[in-house]
């Protein structure tokens, strides 16, 4: 392998006030191996620390959720109390000796919150059911909103204490934040819904208040910038939202795609076998660069390297985020810097999204 073909990967890039060692970024993945009130367990440490020092520049966390009743999965992280500060704080110090970053996402689930004996209502912009689902969120009241907002900004202040690189804001994928952005899930006729600045404003809320309490604190987001669903979000409103987000101050964003709603698999598409799979993301991505100053992350779908190369040096995306091929190959990125590889041997069977723990379960059955 010729030096060229990964030099542009491992150039350094700002984040708001952090730098980033190389352009390499674990996309935040569920893994399924949380405690059951949401510490970070050893299991989750020992998967970031074996990244960590394979050269991946910034770790972001699988989804933590920002109150109790904002949980979606078994065994997620959760960052809704004081007391997750100093397990975070130890990860980060964990993550840091390598020289790597480490971001927590952060969210609510919204639609696809679990209902509990603690929490037996789920919250959402408007009324809109799940397919195959038999429970209707119940549409949020003013105050539930204000609520939801504070606990998301509460969710950064600890992440800040806990001395976390930065946070993502998880915008994407039928979450709370991505159903007050879309159109299709976003119903409502108040100043929380209708044109697209008032469907965004629960997330420039969020970005205020924690902006005016640190605003050297970087703040990242993930977006959808196409839902799958007719009447949801497509790439013209996506470009809409993003100008919105950087003109708030946001950080960096990351450009995905896909919801429950969605009649085929789009956030995690399988059968990527060839390079004109990859990156099936990247239109987007390079649309939303051309319209905002900061900088752009681009997951889907992306296993060769050339791809990755090509994806920076063609300005269709600042940095390249890869999720299933570290589930098998954690140590992926230095078999390229080290010239043992140029592309994953990740076949995207998506066996690996295992409740048990996640894992590549093809590689086990070898």
């Amino acid at each position: 392998m010729r030096v060229k073909d990964i030099e542009p990967l491992l150039d350094e890039i700002r984040i708001g006030s952090i730098t980033i060692g190389n352009r390499f970024v674990r996309s935040a993945t569920h893994e399924w191996l949380a405690e059951p009130d949401g510490k970070p367990s050893r299991a989750i440490a020992e998967i970031y620390e074996n990244l960590a020092k394979n050269n991946i520049g910034l770790i972001i966390s699988g989804y933590s959720f920002v109150s109790p009743c904002g949980r979606s999965s078994s065994n997620q992280q959760g960052i809704y109390d004081d007391r997750f500060i100093e397990d975070y704080a130890s990860l980060v110090r964990m993550i840091n000796k390598y020289d790597a970053k480490f971001f927590i996402q952060i969210v609510h689930g919204g639609r696809q919150a679990l209902v509990t004996e603690d929490c037996s209502k789920i919250l959402a912009p408007s009324p809109v059911r799940l397919p195959e689902s038999n429970e209707c969120p119940e549409q949020m009241s003013v105050d539930d909103i204000e609520k939801v907002i504070l606990d998301f900004a509460n969710a950064v202040d600890r992440a800040r204490r806990a001395g976390v690189n930065g946070v993502q804001l998880h915008c994407a994928h039928g979450f709370l934040l991505s159903n007050f952005l879309s159109p299709y899930t976003n119903r409502r006729e108040d100043d929380w819904g209708g044109d697209t600045e008032r469907r965004s404003r629960i997330v420039t809320e969020i970005l205020r208040i924690a902006k005016k309490d640190d605003d050297n604190f970087p703040i990242a987001a993930k977006m959808n910038a196409w839902d799958g669903i007719d009447g949801g979000i497509n790439l013209r409103e996506a470009v809409k939202i993003a100008e919105i987000l950087n003109s708030e101050g946001i950080d960096a964003i990351e450009v995905s795609g896909g919801s429950e709603d969605a009649r085929t698999e789009i956030t995690c598409t399988p059968d990527i076998l060839a390079e004109g799979d990859e990156a099936y993301f990247r239109e987007y991505s390079r649309a939303i660069k051309k319209n905002v100053d900061c900088p752009v992350i681009l997951v889907g779908g992306l296993r060769s390297l050339g791809v990755m190369r090509r994806m920076i040096s063609e300005e269709y995306a600042d940095m390249i985020s890869l999720s299933r091929p570290l589930i098998r190959e954690p140590d992926l990125v230095s078999k390229f810097i080290k010239g043992n590889s140029n592309r994953a041997t990740c076949i995207s069977c998506n066996n690996c999204f295992d409740e048990t723990g996640i894992k590549c379960n093809q590689e086990e059955r070898r």
